[in-house]
């Protein structure tokens, strides 16, 4: 496994689980995978923080960062600041919906 994404994606965790820098990294974002229900309820999302070399998504569904580099991939988990990465995947779907 590439080391360089390990540490990238551990950062993302480390910073997820301090809650420093997390604002910052939520407002420049570079996008957002809604996973919706067929009663289009927000289950979670997949929120793209770096992209092209590598991919990081927050996947907020499983409590999980996942990074890809090529072939390389990653998945780890973080424990603390769901409740504020859940608070912010709603305002941001809530927002999306006044926008269809």
């Amino acid at each position: 496994m590439n080391q360089d994404l390990h540490k990238q994606v551990h950062s993302v965790v480390t910073t997820i689980e301090t809650g420093e820098g997390l604002t910052a990294m939520l407002e420049q974002h570079l996008g957002v995978d809604f996973i919706v229900t067929n009663r289009l309820l927000c289950k979670g999302a997949k929120i793209l923080v770096t992209y092209g070399g590598p991919n990081i998504w927050i996947n907020t569904q499983y409590d999980t960062v996942q990074g890809f580099w090529w072939g390389d991939e990653i998945e780890i988990p973080y424990h603390f600041n769901r409740d504020l990465l859940d608070e912010w995947v709603d305002m941001q779907f809530e927002t999306a919906k006044g926008h269809v």
